[in-house]
């Protein structure tokens, strides 16, 4: 039993080290997404206003523009569809993670025997309680609602 709980302690603390290393790794992720997102909008902007300028002067630049804007409408799009995918990407392998881990303690409660005094029912009991440990560590979710979420 006691060979049993000590894995299952290791199970969830493997558990709750990747769900932290994976929130972490998002948020890192989202931030230079918008870093990113932000200097090519910077820098569209600024080629918008110089060739803005030059089609004062120059009077044929007009389309050039018009073209730019189109592009960074075109890549902001781009980079929110990536962003889309990741998040949906993420959470799915948290999901297979979470599905996983409770697939594999299940095997390993049905193959230890029950220790003298405890009936089935009592397990069944305990076992439930650390899949409700397991979900609320690292919950099974809607991807698509989050992903709509996050837009």
């Amino acid at each position: 039993m006691g060979q049993v709980r000590e894995r299952l302690d290791q199970i969830e603390e493997g558990y709750r080290e990747r769900a932290d290393a994976n929130a972490h790794g998002i948020h890192r992720l989202s931030i230079a997404t918008m870093v990113i997102l932000g200097a090519l909008a910077a820098a569209l902007i600024t080629l918008g206003i110089i060739s803005i300028n030059l089609s004062s002067k120059l009077g044929t630049q007009t389309t050039n523009a018009r073209t730019l804007a189109k592009q960074a409408k075109d890549l902001a799009q781009e980079i929110q569809n990536q962003r889309k995918a990741l998040i949906l990407k993420t959470c799915q392998d948290q999901n297979r993670r979470h599905n996983h881990t409770i697939k594999e303690l299940k095997v390993l409660v049905a193959k230890m025997p029950l220790p003298p005094g405890v009936t089935r029912q009592q397990e069944e009991s305990n076992l439930k309680g650390t899949i409700l440990i397991i979900s609320a560590l690292a919950p099974h979710q809607n991807c698509k609602q989050l992903v709509k979420a996050s837009t």
